[in-house]
């Protein structure tokens, strides 16, 4: 055998030794379903090994703002819609100039029973009860006045931090109140103010209007 014929047959089997090694290393790779279920045992278990449960992430998308929600200009929100404008008003605000006068120190937003009711600014807790048999949520602001909202069903506490369109509640039945959600605002126990003034003014833009 010649010395060519030796080299040449040394390097086939070289070249073989290699594609057979890299064939074995390559059936050592996961294949991408493997690679995917890990993966996605690693999503599910991450949770856990960050110490949270997925109820307190589904507590958290709950507290949060929708993406689709701005607030007014003064970080309000209607606590109905969710919006910085008004939603529909059924009644509205009527001060009267005395304490022990009739009138209407609120306003009344269209909203069905079971509807959920949400937190039209950011605040504290200051008040959860029943109100001559009607269930109330008041919530302290930081700019020194308080909001109220009834009928309203709320497992809150007094002291609970709330941020603006978190939902507080769930608008109940009562007989004894126009329907939908009774939402005022006042500094003190007499001095109220119209809480619509919180959210901003919807601008209505007429198009040109062409004769035919």
């Amino acid at each position: 055998m010649s010395i060519f014929t030796l080299l040449l047959n040394t390097g086939a089997r070289t070249r073989n030794d290699a594609l057979t090694l890299r064939a074995y290393r390559r059936s050592l790779l996961p294949t991408p379903y493997v690679h995917r279920f890990v993966v996605l045992c690693i999503s599910c278990l991450m949770p856990f090994v960050l110490g949270i449960s997925f109820n307190q992430i589904a507590v958290a998308k709950a507290h949060t703002l929708p993406a689709s929600s701005v607030v007014s200009r003064q970080g309000f929100v209607d606590p109905i819609a969710v919006s910085p404008f008004p939603s529909r008003v059924l009644r509205g605000f009527n001060n009267p100039d005395k304490p022990w006068m009739p009138g209407h120190r609120g306003v009344d937003l269209a909203a069905t029973v079971g509807a959920p009711v949400h937190a039209a600014g950011s605040g504290t807790v200051h008040f959860v009860g029943v109100i001559f048999g009607i269930p109330t949520i008041s919530i302290a602001h930081p700019q020194g006045f308080r909001t109220t909202y009834q009928p309203v069903s709320s497992t809150l506490v007094v002291g609970d931090e709330v941020t603006v369109g978190q939902r507080i509640g769930t608008l109940s039945a009562a007989p004894r109140l126009d329907p939908g959600l009774q939402w005022g605002a006042k500094y003190d126990d007499d001095t109220y103010i119209n809480p619509l003034g919180l959210l901003d003014t919807p601008v209505i833009r007429l198009k040109p209007w062409k004769n035919p």
